[in-house]
């Protein structure tokens, strides 16, 4: 781990956490919210997917399809070598909708837990972002996978997301897909 590796790692989480924080919080109150998965309207196949990156750079991405009872559909993860956070969870992101498209033509709800990959998803001006090739690819198959809700849920709410980006880490670079769930998921 290089220290150029870890000074990367913390400007990325920093970035993440400033705008954050400038969209969502305010001093001058606080509230509690109970935060839990939720399935999609009927019909609808959900995805959530997260990316994980060590402070030594190692990065991966994870998600999982579930149905509107909440059933496991498919899973994965993929071990994405050495990248920023932003780029970690875009590969969530691309993996997940990738897989949607090939198990067949279904309306798509994509929920994420970053609010900057939110953000630049949903807007059409980042062309000059570090990783402007990656958010075109997930806007654009975003659009084949029929996405007819796009949405941000905390940590807590993505969680199984989370162990599966996790998971990643320790896989080889390669895709791998989980279509039974694990105990521990």
């Amino acid at each position: 781990m290089t220290f150029l590796h870890v000074a990367r790692w913390a400007l990325n989480f920093l970035g993440e956490v400033n705008l954050a924080v400038k969209k969502n919080w305010s001093m001058s109150r606080t509230r509690e919210l109970w935060v839990s998965w939720n399935p999609p309207k009927g019909g609808i196949i959900k995805i959530n997917t997260d990316g994980s990156v060590n402070p030594d750079g190692h990065a991966a991405a994870g998600g999982v399809l579930r149905n509107d009872k909440g059933d496991w559909l498919a899973g994965f993860s993929m071990n994405v070598d050495m990248c920023s956070v932003i780029a970690a969870e875009l590969w969530g992101v691309k993996d997940g909708l990738q897989l949607a498209i090939e198990r067949g033509p279904k309306d798509i709800e994509l929920e994420v837990d970053s609010l900057v990959v939110f953000s630049l998803l949903r807007d059409n001006s980042n062309l000059d972002h570090p990783v402007s090739a990656l958010i075109r690819c997930c806007q654009s198959l975003m659009t084949v996978a029929n996405v007819v809700e796009f949405s941000h849920t905390f940590r807590e709410g993505n969680r199984c997301a989370d162990l599966l980006a996790s998971l990643g880490l320790d896989c080889s670079p390669r895709l791998h897909i989980f279509d039974s769930i694990s105990s521990s998921l």
